[in-house]
């Protein structure tokens, strides 16, 4: 199963179950793709042979502000004002 296939699902029946709303596709894959793939290679990138070591805390926190700022933008979501500093 390929990673297109598994999007072109995604999309189908997203389409199906929100057909008034017109970015539920790009919402429902760019959000699996960053949730799923990309945030957790961010966020461990050890054991995705990223890296040779773990990143130190600093790095490990820079890390997660970053996985959190990607994830909501493929998401589509509007920072607060509680996290302003993103």
């Amino acid at each position: 199963m390929t990673l297109r296939y598994v999007c072109n699902c995604l999309q189908k029946k997203a389409k199906t179950k929100w057909p008034s709303d017109e970015t539920v596709k790009t919402r429902v894959v760019s959000g699996f793709v960053f949730l799923r793939l990309l945030c957790p290679a961010i966020l461990n990138p050890r054991s995705f042979s990223l890296v040779q070591e773990n990143p130190s805390e600093t790095a490990a926190r820079t890390l997660k502000l970053v996985a959190k700022v990607l994830q909501n933008l493929a998401n589509l979501v509007d920072v607060g004002p509680k996290e302003a500093y993103m």
